[in-house]
């Protein structure tokens, strides 16, 4: 009788751990699951708040809205042709990208799927040119950037003010502090996404990597602010940019390999 009750005890006892180690195993499946699915998902704007709408040339209609004194897009410009109508080049082979000296967009990974959620990625001949945004929009200044970033009080960063609310796109930032479910994002309604960027010939900055972080990146109308005649006759622009965990208004040089995102706002 002993022996059987030892070993119904035994029995119970590796019962009990066999269970626990599922549920561990399923919990961290499902943080996995997580992080590497839902990049498609459909943005979540901020439901609180009022958004416009404005149509491009070719047929695409974004929602805009205002903050402060300026009006934004509130999504990342979709558009194959300039406001004259004239075609934008897409080119996809990545070292004729990385070399050419004409103005050009191509998706994240050459992938079409991408076009809906994070628009396309133009390089900085698109912006030269000054006819990419609708009739009535530009490419916004260093200052214009500077003026939105900085409109948010203190007791909040402008990160959290501009992020899109949902954990589909932001991954790893999100996860954590979605962990308390009491963080509300997305307050200006400007709905940043990490489109990432192309930059000699590779993509990055879009999905969750280990050793990336997720960023979005947008084009300025700013020429290079480097006292630099090479740079200046290249066209080289600089870049607005926006990472999770990261709080500060990053302006860097965009070289002509550089692919990123568009925000047009109101003339």
């Amino acid at each position: 009788m002993k022996t059987l009750i030892y070993s119904l005890l035994i029995l119970a006892l590796i019962s009990c751990k066999k269970e626990t180690t599922t549920t561990n195993t399923t919990k961290t499946n499902s943080i996995t699951s997580v992080l590497e699915e839902n990049y498609l998902d459909p943005i979540k704007f901020n439901s609180k708040l009022n958004y416009g709408t404005l149509t491009d040339i070719d047929g695409n209609i974004y929602k805009t809205i205002k903050i402060g004194d300026q009006i934004w897009m509130a999504e990342n410009l979709k558009v194959s042709r300039y406001n004259d109508g004239k075609l934008i080049p897409n080119i996809q082979v990545k070292n004729t990208w990385a070399n050419d000296t004409i103005g050009a967009w191509c998706n994240y990974d050459n992938d079409t799927r991408y076009d809906k959620v994070y628009g396309k990625l133009y390089n900085t001949y698109v912006i030269a040119t000054n006819k990419v945004c609708p009739s009535g929009w530009h490419i916004p200044s260093s200052i214009e950037w500077d003026n939105m970033f900085f409109s948010f009080s203190k007791a909040e960063t402008f990160t959290d003010a501009l992020i899109e609310e949902d954990t589909s796109h932001w991954k790893y930032g999100n996860l954590i502090k979605y962990d308390n479910l009491n963080n509300t994002y997305n307050k200006s309604g400007f709905t940043a996404l990490p489109s990432g960027y192309i930059a000699q010939g590779k993509f990055s900055g879009l999905r969750y990597e280990k050793t990336f972080l997720q960023e979005g990146n947008w084009w300025t109308s700013d020429t290079t602010i480097y006292n630099n005649k090479q740079a200046l006759k290249k066209g080289w622009h600089l870049t607005a940019s926006l990472q999770f965990n990261w709080f500060g208004n990053k302006q860097q040089m965009g070289f002509q390999d550089l692919g990123i995102a568009i925000r047009c706002i109101k003339d």
